[in-house]
C-alpha cells in the first residue's frame, strides 16, 4: 500500500470522525431542545390550570405561548426524527419488492430517489418559510407581542437542516452507486 493511499485513508477517516462528532452534537442538541420545549409546554399549561382554577385569574398569554412552543416542538422533533432515521417512513417498495436484495442496483436507485424527493420537499419548506418570514416581518403576536417570525422561523430552520441532511444522503447514495454499492 502506498504512502499516499494511507494518508488519504487517514484524512478520510479523520474527516468522517469530525463529521460524526458534529452530527452527534447536533442531534444531541436538538434532542435536548425538544425535551426543554416539551417541559416548557407542560410548565405553561400547568401554570395556566393553577391560575385559572385555583387563583381564578387566567393568564392571557399562556395559550399563545403553548401554541408557539408546540410549533417549535413539532418542527424540531420532525427534523430530529428525520436525521436519526426514527421517523415514520413508507418503505413498502424496499421492504417487500426489494427485500431479498437490499444491496441491489434497484434498491440503491430507489433510496437515492427517495432522498431526492425529500430534498425537494425540504427546499419547498425552506423557501416557503423564508417567504412567510419576509411577508410577516412587521407583525407581532397578539398576547406576547413577539415578532410573528418566531412562529414561522422553525419551518425555515427545519427545511434547512432536513435539506442539508437529505442532500448528504443523495451524495452518499450516488457515490455508493458509483462504487458499486460500497459506502
Amino acid at each position: 500500500m502506498s504512502t499516499q493511499s494511507r494518508e488519504h485513508r487517514r484524512a478520510t477517516s479523520a474527516s468522517a470522525a469530525g463529521e460524526a462528532s458534529l452530527t452527534g452534537w447536533l442531534d444531541k442538541t436538538m434532542g435536548a431542545l425538544c425535551a426543554l420545549i416539551l417541559a416548557a409546554i407542560a410548565g405553561v399549561l400547568c401554570l395556566q390550570v393553577v391560575m385559572r382554577y385555583v387563583v381564578e385569574n387566567p393568564l392571557i398569554w399562556a395559550d399563545e405561548a403553548a401554541r408557539l412552543l408546540m410549533v417549535w416542538l413539532t418542527f424540531a422533533g420532525a427534523t430530529l426524527a428525520y436525521r436519526t432515521k426514527s421517523h415514520i417512513a413508507i418503505t413498502i417498495l424496499l421492504d417487500t419488492i426489494l427485500a431479498a436484495r437490499q444491496d441491489s442496483l434497484a434498491a440503491r436507485i430507489l433510496k437515492v430517489l427517495i432522498e431526492a424527493i425529500v430534498v425537494i420537499a425540504a427546499a419547498a419548506l425552506l423557501i416557503g418559510g423564508l417567504v412567510i418570514l419576509t411577508r410577516t416581518a412587521d407583525h407581532t403576536t397578539p398576547a406576547l407581542q413577539l415578532p410573528i417570525a418566531v412562529l414561522f422561523l422553525p419551518a425555515a430552520l427545519s427545511g434547512a437542516v432536513v435539506l442539508g441532511t437529505a442532500l448528504r444522503g443523495v451524495v452518499v447514495g450516488l457515490s455508493a452507486q458509483r462504487k458499486g454499492g460500497r459506502s
